[in-house]
């Protein structure tokens, strides 16, 4: 008889199946509009930004983000593509 009168603890068995609890990272961040910033650029350049986002349905953030990735994989070599890629790592972290 033990001092406290309460139930056993309900003990695990080696075939007992847990519930996972891990949620898989998202590689890709979805951003709220207070995260994303201004980019100041030329009346004309804007133009040519709105041009091409009406034309291709895509948000201006999304149209400069893929430009970007565009100018980084074909106009840099190697070398500064690791160079970027390196400095975006240590800005998340």
């Amino acid at each position: 008889m033990g001092l406290l009168d309460r139930e056993a603890k309900d003990r695990k068995q080696v075939g007992d199946v847990g519930k996972p609890n891990r949620n898989p990272k998202n590689t890709t961040k979805e951003y709220t509009a207070s995260d994303r910033k201004t980019v100041k650029v030329d009346p004309p350049v804007k133009n040519r930004i709105e041009i091409l986002k009406s034309i291709l349905d895509k948000k201006e953030y999304q149209l400069i983000d893929e430009m970007v990735d565009f100018y980084i994989n074909n106009h840099l070599d190697e070398r500064e593509q690791r160079i970027v890629k390196g400095m975006e790592n240590a800005r998340r972290e």
